[in-house]
């Protein structure tokens, strides 16, 4: 499964990656920091799943979320946020997030979230075979 991470901040995108590849299956295809290059790069790259940071210096992750959820509606996405009040959740989720997560307190329930969405992938996967 292929992992693309949207995060302007390199030590979260580090530990991003480094959540994603220690589940056996899971490859990260490539990052960016900006809104302009996410939006290239996740249509070239065609990832399973985007890990969206909200607020990148140069726009808004949400933004990016709801384009390409709207272009790829089979995409899976989670958003971290510092900002996790629940305005922001409802916002993310309306985006097309399938999971929201603050970074400061759930960040460790990314794992289990690849974990699941790769078990999916695979079973779709077969079955499509």
């Amino acid at each position: 499964m292929k992992v693309f991470i949207v995060e302007d901040s390199a030590l979260m995108s580090s530990r991003i990656a480094d959540a994603a590849t220690s589940v056996d299956g899971i490859f990260v295809t490539g990052s960016s920091g900006d809104v302009a290059d996410a939006y290239s790069r996740i249509r070239d790259l065609k990832p399973d799943v985007l890990v969206i940071d909200i607020q990148l210096r140069d726009g808004s992750g949400l933004a990016v979320l709801k384009q390409i959820k709207n272009e790829q509606p089979e995409i899976k996405a989670v958003v971290l946020s510092n900002s996790a009040n629940s305005q922001y959740r409802s916002v993310a989720l309306m985006a097309g997030a399938d999971q929201f997560l603050d970074k400061s307190t759930e960040f460790n329930q990314l794992t289990t979230i690849f974990s699941n969405w790769l078990r999916d992938f695979e079973k779709s996967s077969h079955l499509s075979a």
